[in-house]
């Protein structure tokens, strides 16, 4: 570090939080270094944290970072690279008035901002509310889903799930079919986000923007962000992560549950049909560690390492021997990887058979319209992908 940085006098930002932590996975314990404002955190190995509590309260605006590392070594009778962990607090905003480190999060580089909802702080009493509602969906959730299991077990052949084909329509056209499980995706899209908003202030936390996203250009996505999310121990993260993809569910057993029943519509069977698939759907595509998804947030915090696909990609993909992986973790990567392929993979062709269905069904020109602008958009989403790699590719090789 140059001589004229170690004179600069860094003040610390003063509502951070240092919280105890362990893995889920494992018996390795650490310290959480992270503020209610800030979606950045640092880790802290427990016989580091001493020597990062002194260092906080001599960053007090008034010492340098040569005064303040001469302190340290000779109080802790240990050598530190003082400007190497300044670096590091500038890059995660814990230092006030430098924030040229900071660098956009995934979803403001990937994706264009439609809609965006900034929400007050939410009062107590809502968050009790929000956590008697949680313990009561929990409840709930778990007799729903059992019986809608046993009921759809015993009737199973109500469900005629072998006929491939009939699982793709309603009232027996494909097309008809394709536009409801759109439709119904955006009311399952809908409940899966409220999930995370309640679970979420049930522990309270406050949400305090709520947004609709195109990532890469096509992909609808809803963005929540949580105030101080990184302040909380890994069990409770958890929790928020789960809440969409257990009340998709939920849905989707109860809904499968209720098809299997006998004496009901034929019709209304289908919808349930198609809102089961549309629910099982989001399930399967929320466990791509590929994408910003619940099952990517889940694996690495059960990993307990930040940025897991950043590894994954770079791992995969360019051989960046800047990022070690021991032989465990190549194998979790390897595991995770492969089973994503073949669930998306699976999801692409059950899709693409709907799609084709659709079109070939379709009777009005209106239908066909919808159906090619639905196909189109992720064609184009998957190219913009491409090319992004390609560029990190290219700079891995620079």
């Amino acid at each position: 570090m140059e001589a004229s940085s170690l004179e600069a006098k860094p003040k610390f930002v003063s509502d951070y939080k240092i919280i105890e932590d362990k893995s889920i996975f494992g018996k390795q314990e650490y310290y959480v270094l992270a503020c209610e404002d800030k979606e950045k955190y640092i880790k802290i190995p427990k016989n580091k944290l001493k020597y990062v509590q002194r260092i906080i309260k001599l960053f007090d605006g008034s010492s340098t970072l040569s005064n303040v590392q001469s302190k340290v070594e000779d109080e802790l009778k240990c050598k530190v690279d003082i400007g190497a962990f300044y670096k590091i607090l500038v890059n995660n905003g814990f230092i006030e008035n430098e924030q040229r480190g900071i660098i956009s999060n995934e979803i403001d580089i990937m994706s264009k901002e439609i809609v965006k909802v900034i929400l007050k702080p939410q009062s107590k009493k809502i968050k009790e509310i929000a956590k008697a509602i949680k313990k009561l969906f929990i409840a709930l959730y778990s007799i729903l889903i059992f019986f809608s299991i046993i009921v759809a077990i015993n009737n199973f052949n109500v469900l005629d799930l072998g006929n491939t084909k009939q699982l793709y329509k309603y009232n027996n056209s494909a097309s008809a079919g394709f536009i409801y499980l759109t439709i119904m995706s955006g009311f399952s899209l809908i409940a899966h986000e409220l999930s995370h908003i309640i679970v979420a202030l049930s522990l309270g936390k406050d949400v305090y923007k709520v947004s609709f996203n195109l990532y890469s250009g096509c992909m609808p996505i809803v963005y929540i962000k949580v105030k101080g999310i990184n302040t909380l121990k890994n069990v409770e993260k958890i929790q928020i992560v789960m809440a969409g993809l257990v009340t998709n569910l939920a849905i989707a057993f109860v809904s499968l549950g209720i098809a299997s029943l006998g004496g009901i519509d034929s019709n209304f069977r289908d919808m349930c049909k198609i809102v089961a698939i549309s629910n099982f759907i989001a399930i399967v595509t929320n466990l791509s560690p590929f994408s910003l998804t619940d099952g990517y947030f889940l694996f690495s915090i059960l990993l307990n390492k930040f940025n897991v696909r950043t590894y994954i990609i770079k791992y995969m993909f360019f051989k960046n021997k800047a990022y070690k992986i021991s032989k465990k973790e190549r194998r979790v990567y390897f595991i995770y990887f492969i089973a994503s392929l073949i669930a998306i993979a699976y999801m692409f062709l059950f899709m693409a058979r709907w799609i084709f269905l659709a079109w070939y069904d379709a009777h009005s020109i209106f239908t066909k319209i919808f159906v090619a602008i639905v196909t189109v958009l992720p064609c184009i989403g998957i190219v913009d992908i491409l090319k992004k790699l390609k560029g990190v590719k290219n700079k891995q090789q620079a």
